[in-house]
C-alpha cells in the first residue's frame, strides 16, 4: 500500500511518502508565495523519486487548514479531484495546527498580519478547533509555536497520524480557512 502526506497550507509544499506503512522519503520545499505556480513539478519529482505513479497511491494524508488561501486549496484540491476519479482510494485529513503542535502540549499562532495572530489552544495534546484572532503582545509567552519554519513535519505527522480523521464525503470534506477570500 503506497501512502502520501500533502501539506501547502503555510508557504511551504510538504511531501512523505509511506510504502506499506514505512516512511520512505519526505521533503519540505520552501514556496513562499509560488506554491500555485511549483506544486505540481515539485510532486511529480517527488513521485518519480519513488518510481510511483499518482495513480498507485492508496491512501492521502492532507492538512485542511487553517493556512493561506491559496496554500489550502491546493493541497485539498488535488486530493478532491483524485478521490472524484477514484472512490477507492482513503483520504484521512487533520487541522494543521494539531500537525504543527504534533504530541507536544504546545499551542499554535499563525501570523495573521496587522499585529495580530490566529491562535489555537491546546488542551493535553489536542488542538482546539476553534481559532481565535488575538493581538501579538496578548499571545502567550511560553509553549506556543509562532515559528512555522522549525517545524519537523515527518516527526510531528508520525506522531499525530492516529488523529488524521478518514473523510467518509467528499461533499462534507472542507478547507479551514484562517481568513474568508476577498
Amino acid at each position: 500500500m503506497k501512502s502520501l502526506f500533502i501539506d501547502t497550507t503555510n508557504n511551504k509544499i510538504v511531501f512523505i511518502y509511506l510504502h506499506d506503512n514505512k516512511l520512505i522519503d519526505s521533503i519540505v520545499v520552501d514556496a513562499k508565495n509560488k506554491i500555485s505556480e511549483i506544486f505540481d513539478d515539485e510532486l511529480k519529482m517527488f513521485l518519480a523519486k519513488q518510481k510511483t505513479e499518482l495513480n498507485e497511491i492508496s491512501e492521502f494524508y492532507v492538512t485542511k487548514g487553517p493556512g493561506t488561501f491559496t496554500g489550502v486549496r491546493i493541497g485539498l484540491s488535488i486530493v478532491k479531484t483524485i478521490w472524484t476519479i477514484n472512490k477507492d482510494i482513503k483520504v484521512y485529513s487533520i487541522n494543521t495546527m494539531q500537525l504543527m503542535a504534533g504530541k507536544s502540549k504546545v499551542s499554535v499562532a499563525i501570523d495573521a498580519r496587522g499585529g495580530k495572530h490566529f491562535f489555537a489552544s491546546n488542551t493535553n495534546g489536542i488542538i482546539a478547533n476553534n481559532l481565535e484572532i488575538v493581538l501579538n503582545e496578548k499571545l502567550p509567552k511560553e509553549n506556543i509555536i509562532t515559528n512555522l519554519d522549525n517545524i519537523d513535519y515527518v516527526k510531528n505527522f508520525s506522531e499525530v497520524r492516529d488523529k488524521f480523521i478518514l473523510e467518509t464525503d467528499i461533499n462534507n470534506f472542507n478547507p479551514i480557512y484562517i481568513k474568508n477570500a476577498i
